[in-house]
């Protein structure tokens, strides 16, 4: 009876163990999902932080970069990229600032070149006593010399030549091909004032590199003398 009664007390105590066991991997378990779930957020908290750190590290000279191409396809030479580091992104915003320092010395030297050229041309023009019009291929009035702007302002012109003198550049746009006449029979008149002008027209195609028509130049020669001296070596025969 004592063996039993001893055996009964071993067993409750064996009982008593195995649940305080169970019990105490139980609170072991929790406070390791604690402790996982709290490693959870802090890894995702450290990941986020680390993201964005990387994203500006590299997203924000990517964005200068994409903002100074824009600006200097604008023709705002004078925005360059911030350099922020020394690896690739920072040799990359090297290379694009003296690429945009070389763009903008070759502008100016270009500008200035077209400047020069354009007051070269429009001094040679000036030169000229007979009206010379320059016409694009829309075949209105782009550049004109003094003569011309007479003669516009006579006739009233606005942006484009007489019907007729339209008619041949339109043909020499058309064509490709110089008219030249040789004759006194292109000759086209026009009251300018209270005179009768005749002018001689002779029209030059412009052509690119690869003969494309990029306009036409209009050259009036002022031939009413000789039909005056015409006209009176006529009256003189007549006579």
């Amino acid at each position: 009876l004592q063996i039993r009664m001893l055996l009964g007390k071993i067993w409750d105590t064996n009982q008593r163990a195995v649940f305080a066991t169970s019990d105490n991997i139980q609170d072991i378990m929790r406070h390791i999902t604690r402790l996982m779930v709290l490693g959870m957020v802090v890894a995702l908290v450290v990941s986020a932080y680390a993201y964005y750190k990387l994203s500006r590290a590299i997203l924000a000279p990517i964005s200068s970069l994409t903002r100074a191409s824009q600006a200097l396809g604008e023709g705002n030479w004078d925005q360059p990229v911030p350099v922020i580091s020394k690896d690739e992104l920072g040799e990359l915003a090297l290379a694009f600032n003296k690429m945009a320092a070389q763009l903008q010395e070759y502008r100016q030297s270009t500008s200035e070149e077209i400047v020069r050229l354009h007051r070269t041309m429009e001094t040679t023009l000036a030169s000229f006593p007979d009206p010379i019009f320059v016409l694009g291929r829309d075949r209105c009035i782009e550049l004109q010399n003094v003569s011309a702007q007479a003669l516009a302002s006579g006739l009233g012109l606005r942006n484009q030549l007489p019907d007729r003198l339209d008619a041949i550049a339109q043909a020499t746009l058309a064509t490709g091909k110089d008219f030249l006449p040789h004759t006194f029979d292109a000759v086209v008149s026009y009251r300018v004032g209270e005179a009768d002008k005749f002018f001689l027209p002779r029209v030059l195609a412009m052509k690119d590199k690869k003969g494309a028509p990029l306009g036409v130049a209009v050259v009036l020669y002022d031939v009413t003398r000789f039909r005056l001296l015409d006209a009176a070596k006529s009256n003189l025969v007549a006579t």
